[in-house]
């Protein structure tokens, strides 16, 4: 029986297929690796999702994509605390840190005549 939204939904018995599918969707290849990790442990259980993409290796930011993307296709919150873990992450890596801020101070304007001074 039609449920009447005329969308087309792929039924995957196979929650490991779901999950690959994800994959697929984020343009992720070479993702069998990842997706045999993970059916390992407990796919529904999105801190045990990361956990394993973080022993393969997998970037940050995809892991991010990949547990946001998990996270909907099975209907749970991201639970508070791995939300708050994948953005420290995300956010410490590409710049910053103690680094950053030695460079600013490096560096001060000369507020009368713009130039910078070193």
């Amino acid at each position: 029986m039609s449920n009447g939204t005329g969308k087309e939904e792929h039924e995957y018995p196979n929650i490991v297929e779901r999950f690959g599918e994800v994959f697929k969707k984020l343009g992720i290849k070479k993702h069998e690796g990842y997706v045999d990790h993970c059916a390992k442990g407990d796919l529904e259980n999105l801190e045990d999702v990361e956990k394993k993409l973080y022993e393969m290796g997998l970037h940050p930011s995809l892991r991010n994509q990949v547990v946001n993307f998990w996270a909907a296709e099975i209907k749970q919150p991201v639970p508070e605390k791995l939300q708050k873990r994948l953005t420290e992450e995300r956010g410490l890596k590409p710049r910053g840190g103690a680094e950053g801020e030695k460079e600013s101070e490096k560096y001060s304007v000369d507020e009368d005549t713009g130039a910078i001074k070193v």
